[in-house]
């Protein structure tokens, strides 16, 4: 099993590098297609639960041991918050999905390029800290995706008030959906 989550460990980041590039694509052509981005944020999400699952197995604990396990999971919880609040299939927002993709890939470049088995504390073993600290993870990810959606609203307003419009906020969502993705991400 543990081999089977390196080989996971290593696809992971050229799956967010996809990703990146997909929505890099839209937000840079606004004409090309979007209808593979939805199947391929599922399929990377699949991967990546998998193998989370394996590598929670086969270690004995969650990525929760060292701060590139911890990166892991957090590439994994942005993705997953990121499409709950905004992806829905034919329907993608290429600005906030670029700028998403972004971080998880950095996340996740960093973990599989650094993360290695190390021994475990007992406290890692106990299911209630995991789910505790899992929990929290998500919570922080939400915030990041916060974060990520307010300066993109603040520069869509500001653009809007000055009447100057940029290739940039074409693909950038209109205010409403900006604002729900930030109240949602909350």
């Amino acid at each position: 099993m543990l081999q089977a989550s390196n080989i996971i460990q290593t696809i992971l980041p050229f799956l967010y590098g996809i990703l990146l590039v997909g929505f890099a694509n839209i937000f840079m052509r606004p004409g090309s297609s979007r209808k593979w981005i939805f199947p391929a944020v599922i399929v990377t999400l699949v991967l990546h639960a998998i193998y989370i699952g394996l590598y929670t197995v086969s270690a004995g604990h969650c990525l929760l041991t060292t701060s590139y396990e911890l990166f892991s999971l957090i590439a994994f919880t942005l993705l997953v918050i990121y499409a709950i609040v905004e992806i829905r299939p034919g329907e993608v927002a290429a600005g906030t999905g670029a700028m998403v993709s972004l971080v998880a890939f950095i996340f996740q470049l960093v973990s599989s390029l650094a993360s290695r088995y190390e021994a475990k504390n007992p406290i890692f073993s106990d299911p209630l800290f995991n789910i505790h600290v899992t929990s929290a993870v998500f919570g922080y990810a939400a915030l990041t995706l916060a974060t990520i959606s307010g300066p993109l609203y603040l520069m869509l307003y500001r653009t809007m008030n000055r009447k100057t419009y940029g290739t940039v906020f074409q693909e950038l969502p209109s205010l409403a959906p900006l604002q729900r993705f930030g109240f949602l991400s909350q």
